[in-house]
């Protein structure tokens, strides 16, 4: 039997993947949490 199962080697781009996707939402978060305020500012005024 080989030592590496190959349900080893598929588990190792999953965490790469996900952690990369958890990166892009962070940022994308952090990206409404500046335009929520600059865009409740517009609708206000009337600007959208």
């Amino acid at each position: 039997m080989s030592a590496v199962r190959p349900g080893d080697v598929k588990g190792q781009v999953p965490p790469v993947a996900s952690l990369h996707g958890i990166t892009m939402l962070k940022f994308i978060e952090a990206l409404l949490d500046i335009l929520a305020p600059i865009l409740s500012v517009l609708d206000r005024n009337g600007k959208l």
